[in-house]
């Protein structure tokens, strides 16, 4: 049973729909704001409440909304780097997996150079779940257990985005080339203070 004092940071599509199908459905109050970018629903029964919260992303596109008809064009620091699903000359063909890398990129540069420190709570790739079609063709995932080890791994594509998440993550938190390059980071032999010391590398 949810604590309805306590926020929880979990898979916002499983809480909702854990909650929902215990709930009647006259029960369910949602909000939007004016962008509807944010969104919450509130379960009386509960006095427990479900957010999804807007986060600006650091990789914009130009145009205000989605254009399924044009080529997405990729560039990084004004230069064309490639584009998807295009027939432009000299262009070359990028898939979405190299885009999501570049993203993953910037985002963890980000956040090691920022000067702010927030606390960062990162998740990789969701694969989806949706059976006969894509969500936007009559795709549906009416799944009431958890697939069984090895029955279900995600596509292609899901499996690669998570590694590529897995990738990125490890270069952020990898600190081999760290002490490598700063060996003052322990102390010398038989001196305690090198314990504080390894400490204090290994954890920055």
């Amino acid at each position: 049973m949810p604590d309805s004092q306590k926020p929880y940071a979990k898979q916002f599509d499983s809480v909702l729909t854990f909650v929902s199908e215990s709930n009647q459905v006259e029960e369910l109050k949602w909000y939007r704001d004016a962008t509807f970018h944010t969104t919450a629903w509130y379960f009386s029964s509960y006095n427990f409440t479900v957010a999804f919260i807007w986060s600006p992303f650091l990789v914009q596109p130009e145009t205000p909304t989605v254009d399924t008809h044009s080529p997405t064009i990729l560039l990084e620091n004004s230069t064309i780097v490639g584009c998807h699903k295009c027939k432009l000359d000299n262009v070359p063909q990028t898939g979405i997996c190299y885009v999501y890398h570049r993203a993953m990129e910037l985002a963890f540069n980000f956040m090691i150079a920022s000067a702010h420190k927030p606390l960062v709570i990162y998740r990789t790739h969701s694969p989806n779940h949706f059976e006969r079609g894509d969500w936007q063709h009559g795709g549906y995932c009416n799944k009431t257990l958890p697939y069984k080890e090895g029955e279900f791994d995600g596509s292609e594509q899901d499996q690669e985005l998570q590694a590529i998440g897995r990738e990125e993550f490890m270069k952020a938190v990898e600190m081999a080339r760290v002490n490598i390059y700063e060996p003052d980071s322990f102390g010398d032999v038989g001196c305690l203070p090198s314990l504080v010391a390894s400490t204090r590398w290994a954890s920055r």
